[in-house]
């Protein structure tokens, strides 16, 4: 398997989940197909494979969002919250009592997953609550900027939190397939010109 092809696909979910969040703080919606393969990914804890988890042709998004901040690395609400979102999780990864809590629960939570679908607001609002008791114990916190009309609705919230979990899971998949502070910055262009590779082959096959 192509090191940097793994590597680029976990960090365009990543970031395809963040998008998301901000989708959600700044207008109260977010696309359900985009957030969807990333939610899903959150219950598939033991796999290995980036692209299994994140295939191309659903991360279109994500994709788009990593070619742009691997060029411009424009210092954006989302590039703020993927850099913490890196920091937290090698923070959980470290804690194993937290880390272990939280696959309990996610675990329990794939029961009513599998009844009702990833996006069912019963699924949101448990991932929610486990990312409450377990990854809000940790510093550094994500912060989500946006507006307060929707960051005061409850349902908004819940989906926001599941996100987050999300985009911890993509980021512990890229760690796990090689990716790392150093390794971004020497294969940056490399992970860009893979980016844009997808995106085209992706296109190609529409």
């Amino acid at each position: 398997m192509n090191a940097d092809r793994e590597q680029t696909l976990a960090f365009a979910a990543m970031f395809q989940a963040l998008g998301c969040v901000q989708q959600l703080a700044e207008g109260g919606r977010c696309d359900a197909d985009e957030a969807a393969v990333v939610i899903d990914a959150v219950f598939a804890i033991d796999s290995a494979n980036a692209e299994s988890l994140y295939p191309p042709a659903r991360l279109r998004a994500g994709l788009a969002l990593a070619a742009k901040q691997l060029d411009r690395n424009p210092g954006d609400a989302v590039m703020r919250m993927g850099i913490t979102v890196l920091r937290l999780e090698r923070r959980l990864m470290t804690n194993t009592r937290l880390a272990g809590s939280l696959r309990d629960r996610i675990g329990e939570i794939e029961r009513t997953r599998a009844a009702f679908g990833g996006q069912h607001e019963n699924v949101l609002a448990a991932l929610s609550a486990a990312y409450l008791q377990t990854v809000s114990n940790l510093e550094p916190r994500v912060m989500v900027h946006g507006s307060p009309l929707h960051l005061q609705q409850e349902r908004t919230v819940q989906h926001i939190r599941a996100l987050l979990l999300a985009a911890l899971r993509a980021a512990a998949m890229w760690r796990h397939v090689g990716g790392s502070g150093w390794r971004l910055f020497w294969r940056r262009r490399h992970w860009l010109a893979m980016a844009r590779s997808l995106q085209r082959l992706d296109a190609s096959m529409r």
